[in-house]
C-alpha cells in the first residue's frame, strides 16, 4: 500500500486553531491599544517616566544538580499621570 503524503486531518485542526488564536490575539490587542488611545486622550494623560528595556542572565540549578542559563527581558515601561489623579504604568 502507497503512503500518503500531505497533511493529515489532526495537524490541519491544529494548524486552523493556531490561526484562529493568532487572529483573535491580533485583534484584542488592537481594540485594547485603540482604548488606551482614547484613555489617554479622555483623561489628558501626560508622560512623567521612562523605564529603559532591560536584558538580564540569569543562572539557576535544578534539583538534579545541573546549571542552567537564561535570560530574563524587561521591555521597558512608560509611566503616565492622567487627570483621574493615577499613574498608569505601559
Amino acid at each position: 500500500m502507497k503512503k500518503q503524503s500531505g497533511t493529515s486531518l489532526p495537524e490541519v485542526i491544529i494548524l486552523i486553531g493556531i490561526i484562529i488564536v493568532a487572529v483573535v490575539g491580533g485583534m484584542a490587542m488592537y481594540h485594547e491599544a485603540k482604548q488606551w488611545e482614547q484613555f489617554k486622550i479622555d483623561h489628558a494623560c501626560v508622560v512623567v517616566e521612562k523605564i529603559s528595556p532591560t536584558t538580564n542572565l540569569v543562572t539557576t540549578v535544578s534539583s538534579d544538580g545541573n546549571t542552567h542559563f537564561g535570560t530574563v527581558s524587561d521591555p521597558g515601561k512608560t509611566a503616565w499621570k492622567c487627570n483621574d489623579g493615577v499613574t498608569y504604568w505601559r
